[in-house]
């Protein structure tokens, strides 16, 4: 017996390959071929890894179409997009002429009334002050009527039956005055931006032949008045005089 003890055994690290034992002596070793060649994500998975089919063999999907570019614009869809557009800024210019027409219309109406309200209104000053200025000593009442019917009530209330009418009934009769007026001309005062088909007023131009009884001369005088004219229920009314 041998005391020489066998030197202890190496362990073996984790991925070194097992060294082949030695072949006993006269023995041949025989090569096992190698199988399939394993990616190590391949083998982590359990599986041998596919081969990928050639470009030729995949199935082909369709690109999305896109629209064809406007002619015009050189953008998708324009053509619809520049048509609604020009639609709607051919009916916004009907719209506003329409709109600047009738405006235009109903100023031009609006003048058109005017000016005929202040014709009718220096055509109503002119007759109202031959009646109110015109009077008879013996016919003040029928006088008084006649005024009362060319003027706004107020102003008769106000002005002629409480200040012109007493001193004509208390002087008239005594000297026995008659005075006849005669408009030469009236026009309408210039109202600018203020005229109305309800208010005016007239520049009078009047003369005033005045006599009293047993004289032989008669006295004339020419003068000339504001008339402020009301629009009362369709007719001119003189609603203030005023001498200038």
């Amino acid at each position: 017996m041998s005391d020489r003890t066998p030197p202890p055994r190496r362990r073996r690290i984790a991925g070194e390959t097992a060294k082949p034992a030695p072949a006993a002596p006269g023995k041949k070793v025989v090569k096992k071929p190698a199988g399939p060649v394993r990616s190590k994500v391949a083998e982590a998975a359990g599986r041998v890894t596919e081969p990928v089919p050639p470009t030729s063999d995949r199935p082909r999907v369709a690109a999305p179409s896109r629209p064809k570019p406007s002619a015009s614009t050189g953008r998708p869809g324009a053509t619809g997009t520049v048509r609604d557009v020009v639609v709607l800024v051919a009916a916004i210019v009907v719209l506003v002429g329409g709109v600047v027409t009738a405006a235009l219309g109903f100023k031009h109406w609006q003048g058109d009334s005017v000016r005929d309200a202040q014709e009718a209104a220096v055509s109503s000053a002119s007759s109202a002050t031959e009646t109110i200025l015109s009077y008879q000593y013996d016919q003040l009442d029928q006088h008084e009527k006649n005024a009362k019917s060319v003027m706004t009530a107020a102003y008769f209330k106000d002005e002629y039956e409480a200040k012109t009418l007493p001193a004509l009934k208390q002087v008239a009769p005594q000297r026995k005055v008659s005075v006849k007026a005669d408009v030469r001309n009236a026009a309408i005062v210039p109202c600018g931006e203020q005229c109305s088909s309800d208010q005016a007023s007239v520049l009078v131009f009047v003369d005033v032949d005045r006599r009293i009884a047993g004289e032989d001369q008669a006295t004339v005088a020419s003068g000339r008045i504001k008339v402020d004219m009301t629009r009362v229920g369709g007719d001119w009314r003189v609603s203030n005089i005023t001498g200038l």
